[in-house]
């Protein structure tokens, strides 16, 4: 991504498939503001994050934006 920021102003399509479309899904929530459009095909993105808090239970929102 700090190659396409350098290089152009414009906002990217990313695309992405099997294990790649987790990574374009990441890349377009982490960098929201130059990825215009996501395509996810067939993509291994329903991999559930678990608390770190409570490993029983999903990882909250506040959680996940600690992350990135």
């Amino acid at each position: 991504m700090d190659r396409i920021e350098k290089e152009t102003h414009a906002k990217v399509i990313v695309i992405g498939t099997a294990i790649g479309g987790y990574f374009a899904a990441l890349l377009a929530f982490v960098k929201t503001c130059n990825v215009r459009a996501t395509v996810l095909v067939d993509a291994l993105v329903n991999s559930p994050m678990r608390s770190r808090a409570n490993p029983d239970q999903p990882a909250t929102i506040d959680e996940r934006d600690s992350l990135f």
